[in-house]
């Protein structure tokens, strides 16, 4: 069976629909007038699927929503009008999967009505927070953010968890937490899903206490602040104080 084109008059299946271990089968367009699943659907084990084809009608799955094991499926674009998805959502081990950013797994990212199991995929399909990423649903991610006093000199280090549209930070410093002045940049990742380590050295920094931020710059003007660092001069060794760092924050 290499197609299901004798469906095309189907608009909804009441209980279950598994489409499972099909090899030949390349695309689902047969099911293109397909609006409402009940209960769980599962499209699984299909070796030569490149594409959903016919799910562009689709709206509703009442349970889970599972998509797995599609060795030559390569995108999920045809789920743009899906809105609603009742239980778990898995996206998993589907090698050549590298785009799932449809608009109908992005809302469920947003707002999920169950647990969410993705890996295995590839590209922009890797993983949760690379979907996030691909969907718009993550901002920098700021993991860690210190100073640290090396002799006269002052180093700051931070990290990121995953970046969209980074273009860079402008670090800053105050000598009193309220007056800002910009002391360097850094160029960012733009976008990227795994961790990002940066470091800038302060090789004038004030005698006293030198209070940090950076402002994070993404390609289209918008920008955040993080919390604030202290490092103080007047102590010694390579102590330094960290604010909580929940994330970068809106200006």
């Amino acid at each position: 069976m290499t197609t299901l084109n004798g469906l095309n008059a189907l608009t909804s299946v009441s209980q279950y629909l598994l489409i499972s271990s099909n090899n030949s089968l390349t695309s689902l367009s047969g099911l293109s007038s397909l609006a409402s699943v009940g209960q769980s659907f599962e499209i699984s084990g299909n070796a030569s699927m490149t594409t959903l084809g016919g799910f562009t009608n689709l709206t509703t799955v009442g349970g889970d929503f599972s998509i797995e094991q599609n060795g030559a499926l390569t995108n999920l674009n045809q789920l743009t009008n899906l809105s609603s998805i009742g239980g778990n959502l898995s996206i998993n081990f589907n090698s050549q999967l590298s785009n799932c950013a449809a608009q109908g797994i992005c809302d469920y990212l947003a707002a999920p009505a169950g647990a969410i199991l993705i890996g295995g995929n590839a590209g922009a399909c890797v993983n949760q927070a690379a979907i996030e990423v691909a969907c718009g649903l993550l901002p920098v991610e700021l993991i860690d953010f210190k100073a640290v006093i090396h002799q006269h000199d002052i180093q700051l280090v931070w990290s990121t968890a995953s970046e969209e549209d980074n273009l860079g930070y402008s670090l800053q410093r105050s000598a009193d937490g309220h007056g800002w002045s910009e002391i360097g940049f850094v160029q960012g990742q733009g976008s990227a899903t795994k961790q990002s380590d940066y470091s800038w050295m302060d090789k004038n920094p004030i005698s006293g206490v030198n209070y940090y931020r950076l402002k994070q710059m993404d390609s289209d003007g918008k920008y955040e602040f993080s919390p604030i660092v202290v490092a103080d001069m007047r102590s010694t060794g390579t102590q330094f104080d960290i604010f909580p760092i929940p994330r970068l924050t809106a200006p």
